[in-house]
């Protein structure tokens, strides 16, 4: 719980948690779940927190319900103003050698793509890379298929891949 929730007035929050669910047209369930895993964002302003909403609603071209589905995935999104979300896509993008488009289709599966240090990202990609003897756009495809996959310790993923080829009899190099 976020101690700020503490001194607010109850009737305060209670508006605000109403008004979010009906214009967001969520369920309270649902909203509630979010704001347990991110209290920031009741902390904010109705039209504020709607905004938030609106930018990543615009930035992804999804429906509210897509939105309120990432940021339940990876809360802190609701924290990130619009000129931050833009400038981590284009850092990403650049980093990873990518166009911003295929950073938010990945990001559309798993979330955390975009709120990820870029520098770890691309060094993850660069390793696997590596390790996998290909080069960066095919590890960058692989990663639009199952976007945690650049977020995994290459190491860990060589050796899994490693480990299972041997018990299915594949030789891996």
């Amino acid at each position: 719980r976020s101690p700020h929730m503490l001194i607010r007035d109850p009737n305060e929050l209670v508006t605000r948690f109403v008004a979010l669910t009906q214009k967001l047209a969520i369920s309270a369930a649902d909203l509630k779940s979010i704001i347990l895993d991110n209290a920031s964002l009741i902390e904010f302003s109705t039209d504020s927190a709607l905004q938030r909403i609106d930018t990543l609603k615009a930035l992804f071209e999804v429906d509210t319900t897509t939105v309120m589905r990432l940021v339940h995935k990876r809360p802190s999104l609701a924290n990130m103003t619009a000129a931050t979300l833009k400038l981590h896509l284009s850092t990403i993008a650049e980093r990873l050698e990518v166009h911003p488009d295929a950073v938010l289709h990945a990001a559309l599966k798993s979330p955390d793509i975009l709120t990820a240090n870029p520098d770890t990202l691309a060094s993850n990609i660069a390793s696997l890379a590596d390790k996998f003897q290909v080069d960066r756009a095919t590890i960058w495809n692989l990663v639009i298929k199952t976007p945690n996959l650049a977020s995994l310790k290459p190491e860990s993923v060589y050796a899994r891949l490693v480990e299972n080829s041997q018990q299915l009899g594949v030789d891996v190099g």
